[in-house]
């Protein structure tokens, strides 16, 4: 029997959510418990708030994690890649590649031989 506990990415508490933020084409992955994940969860009510202009879902504030809440497991880490980079903490760090860039790069290919 396997069992995983994930953990908050700054303090180790548990039980910890899974964030994945992705920010000009660099997707960060990180675990916060709910004192950490509050301010993402602030951030997450202001930005429904304007898009639907209707209240947003609000969020338990207490110093027990939601019982209903279940954090999403990650998917085990085995493929490896010539062109992975990987960051200090061991966390790869994704490319994204748009097809205008893919073009771009078969047009110069193309150019050069």
């Amino acid at each position: 029997m396997k069992i995983q506990v994930t953990a908050c990415d700054i303090d180790r508490a548990t039980p910890a959510t899974t964030f994945e933020v992705t920010t000009e084409g660099e997707t960060v992955v990180m675990d916060l418990c709910a004192e950490h994940a509050r301010p993402v969860y602030d951030l997450i009510e202001q930005i429904r708030g304007k898009a639907d202009d209707a209240p947003a879902p609000s969020v338990a504030q207490s110093d027990e994690p939601a019982a209903q809440s279940t954090p999403r497991s990650r998917a085990p880490r085995t493929r490896k890649t010539a062109q992975s980079a990987r960051k200090a903490d061991g966390r790869r760090k994704a490319t994204v590649t748009t097809m205008e860039e893919i073009e771009a790069q078969l047009r110069e290919q193309e150019a050069k031989g």
